[in-house]
């Protein structure tokens, strides 16, 4: 999935002859923080609620200040995406094409709800946790293992731990019940750290938690 289609068509712009006050009342009407400002179709910068309370004239118009012109082109991967959201404080990234040109905005709301479909977040199915050493990583013997007990992986994520020069995998199959594949994992000697298999309680959590992420950032 790449940045150009995560951009929503509902994100308000702003323009150089707005007067101050005009934008900080879509901003307040939108629950938005900042917002790119727009020439003849062309990416400026962001402009911050922050930047304008600053102005003591809110009658004046916006002009060209001087903010943050943090964008992401729209071939970039969700990942880059969620990189830039990850280092900086934004509620919204603006898309660009190769000319520079605005082609919209991403929200956090959006990406938020795409990376819980990239995970199977409401899919059912048991999640396993394995830490296993970098070079004995073989995700092919994950698949046949699951397989040979009845299961299909559905998603594999890693990262890297920080105390050890391990890798923390979890895996998740498309079986509430894998305690077979558990069995399976363990004949073969991998390090089981956690696993979650019993009917509904892993999916609920999770949706719980996203929900409560989204409506916070709806606040």
């Amino acid at each position: 999935m790449l940045a150009k289609d995560l951009i929503s068509n509902d994100t308000p712009t702003l323009f150089p002859d707005m007067t101050v006050i005009q934008a900080i009342t879509i901003m307040e009407e939108f629950k938005i923080n900042s917002l790119p400002l727009i020439e003849s179709g062309e990416y400026i910068c962001l402009v911050s609620d922050k930047q304008l309370l600053e102005i003591a004239d809110h009658n004046q118009e916006i002009g060209y200040p001087t903010g943050f012109s943090l964008s992401v082109k729209d071939s970039n991967h969700i990942f880059d995406v969620l990189d830039i959201f990850s280092q900086s404080n934004l509620d919204i990234l603006p898309v660009v094409d190769e000319n520079n040109k605005y082609l919209g905005s991403i929200n956090d709301k959006t990406l938020l709800k795409e990376l819980a479909n990239i995970c199977y977040a409401s899919s059912p199915g048991a999640i396993i946790q394995l830490e296993i050493n970098r070079q004995d990583l073989m995700i092919s013997e994950l698949g046949r293992l699951a397989e040979q007990n009845n299961a299909r992986i559905i998603n594999i994520f890693t990262y890297p731990d920080k105390q050890n020069d391990k890798l923390q995998v979890f895996v998740k199959v498309d079986l509430e019940n894998a305690i077979d594949y558990l069995r399976g994992l363990e004949r073969f000697h991998y390090n089981v750290i956690a696993h979650y298999h019993h009917e509904g309680i892993t999916d609920e959590a999770a949706k719980h938690r996203i929900e409560e992420l989204l409506y916070y950032i709806e606040m």
